[in-house]
């Protein structure tokens, strides 16, 4: 039997991100797999008769946040079984293997978020809420963005770029919660810690040759404080999206 799959791609809505659906586990999507584009809303639809196949979201230069106009490319996001919401977040959750709650207490989001499940730019969600997960959502995008282009500027290929920033992050992200602390992407300690982490998935020799990894680390604190500094609880507020489109 055919099972259907649909939900949506946020950070904000993606427009023209390419879902398919990993039938054989390889992590790539390889021709007659079931795919789709999204629209504007980030919304998809997909269906496949396989056994456990792997929602999987890749970007490219026509992948468009449609609430910053930023074009998002050489990303790819993933979710736990059972998400109707990928996002860089649910991507994190599978990353390290950490669950909603736990990934929760980690960044500090709203107990009644369920990250799997919650589209800050749905009808009617609550407005505190959707500013709260939106910001932990893009200061995190703003971190693997901005890490995985010094791991591309070192000679990595943008793919192997973004996992090594996504695997640096987890790690991170599950010392942390090991420890019961929170992670804060605004906080320099935190960045750098994160900093280091990238240093152990590409060598160092490789970032330090670019000369510009530190200058990226202060680059992102600079974003992600902006992104925290943000009240206006309008994530359709043109100052707002001017702000989470600082990636």
């Amino acid at each position: 039997a055919s099972t259907t799959f649909s939900g949506t791609v946020i950070k904000g809505p993606l427009l023209n991100a390419f879902v398919f659906l990993d039938e054989n586990g390889n992590g790539v999507f390889d021709a007659g797999e079931p795919n789709f584009t999204t629209s504007a809303s980030g919304a998809f639809s997909i269906s496949s008769g396989a056994a456990n196949p792997k929602l999987i979201v890749t970007t490219n230069d026509q992948t468009i946040d449609t609430t910053t106009g930023t074009v998002l490319s050489g990303m790819t996001f993933k979710a736990p079984d059972g998400a109707t919401v990928i996002s860089p977040l649910t991507t994190m959750m599978e990353e390290t293997g950490l669950s909603v709650a736990q990934i929760k207490s980690v960044l500090g989001l709203p107990a009644s978020v369920n990250l799997l499940t919650f589209n800050p730019y749905a009808p009617g969600v609550n407005a505190a809420d959707a500013l709260a997960a939106e910001q932990a959502s893009t200061q995190t995008m703003a971190t693997l963005a901005a890490f995985s282009a010094a791991a591309a500027g070192a000679g990595l290929s943008q793919q192997d770029a973004f996992a090594g920033a996504v695997s640096a992050l987890g790690t991170v992200m599950q010392s942390k919660s090991a420890a019961g602390d929170s992670l804060d992407l605004a906080d320099p300690n935190d960045l750098a810690e994160v900093q280091t982490a990238l240093t152990t998935v590409v060598p160092p020799v490789l970032l330090l040759a670019t000369g510009v990894l530190g200058d990226v680390t202060t680059a992102i604190l600079n974003v992600n404080t902006k992104i925290a500094s943000i009240t206006n609880t309008d994530l359709s507020d043109a100052a707002n999206a001017n702000i989470f489109g600082l990636l």
